[in-house]
């Protein structure tokens, strides 16, 4: 069985969307299919039920993504032990990512590095947040693609790439659409989702603290241990959130809207992006971030 596929099958289990999973692996949406179709049939059993919109987990695909992303755990710490050495010598850069940290316009310095450096093995490999603080101290990766509120060592340098804005998310349907800004009061009465604080803890208690300073409680609904199931379930209209956007055009598979956050102050909305790493950075990591540096986003 291809380790990749298992990597692949991971992330679309989180992304629940092959054009997004697609994206976020760098490959083509029929090489992602195949992959998954192989997958099933080495294993003889289904993992993903899907349609023309929807794609969900089974049964049997929720025990296996359970299941793969702590087997690729420790796959990558080991890959880690025997490869920091190798990485010193420039040939190797392993860079990390939080789901929605790792923006669509960030391919464009991946593929840049790739096209400059071919003799360099470069993998992308995606973390809970609370994981991948530990991946740069043990080395696991080199660079991360994290946001700001994601560092919790003062001893990670980062740098500012992009900068996105918390919005509310409801779904094109709801009444709430037909407005364009709102005050978090206008939704204290709506069913209200988030992310669960032991799986995204920067997330929630940033979310929380705009409707401690709005003075209501929000009548919650669902706490989902993954943030990209929040925006399948308002494109079911099962209920409203406050996620961070920059692109709205990411979402187009889902019938959602973004309105803007009244009576917050605009720094609080603020939510930034960095590039973080942690020690004397690797020649090949120099080379990713010379890049980064020449190429800002627009």
């Amino acid at each position: 069985m291809d380790i990749e596929y298992l990597k692949r099958f991971v992330v679309v289990g989180q992304e629940l969307n092959f054009r997004k999973a697609s994206e976020l692996l760098f490959i083509s949406q029929p090489a992602l299919t195949h992959s998954i179709n192989t997958l099933e049939k080495e294993l003889n059993v289904t993992l993903l039920e899907r349609n023309t919109k929807n794609v969900k987990l089974t049964e049997a695909g929720k025990i296996f993504l359970e299941s793969c992303t702590n087997l690729l755990t420790i796959y990558d710490n080991a890959i880690a032990s025997i490869t920091y050495e190798a990485s010193k010598t420039a040939n190797v850069l392993n860079i990390g990512y939080v789901g929605p940290a790792l923006g669509k316009n960030f391919s464009p310095w991946i593929m840049k590095f790739r096209e400059l450096y071919p003799d360099i093995n470069i993998q992308i490999i995606r973390y809970r947040s609370t994981e991948i603080g530990e991946a740069l101290e043990n080395r696991s990766i080199q660079l991360a693609f994290v946001f700001e509120g994601n560092i919790t060592n003062s001893a990670v340098e980062y740098s500012v790439v992009s900068e996105e804005r918390f919005k509310l998310m409801v779904n094109k349907q709801s009444p709430l659409a037909a407005h364009d800004s709102l005050p978090l009061s206008k939704i204290k009465d709506e069913y209200f989702l988030i992310c669960n604080k032991e799986s995204s803890p920067n997330y929630y208690s940033t979310v929380m603290s705009y409707f401690e300073e709005a003075g209501i409680s929000p009548k919650f609904s669902y706490g989902v241990k993954d943030i990209s199931e929040i925006y399948r379930l308002i494109d079911m209209n099962m209920g409203v959130a406050i996620m961070s956007v920059a692109d709205t055009s990411y979402y187009d598979n889902y019938d959602l809207k973004f309105i803007d956050i009244e009576g917050i102050d605009d720094e609080k909305l603020s939510h930034r992006k960095v590039l973080a790493w942690l020690g004397d950075l690797t020649p090949a990591a120099k080379k990713f971030l010379k890049i980064v540096d020449s190429q800002p986003l627009k």
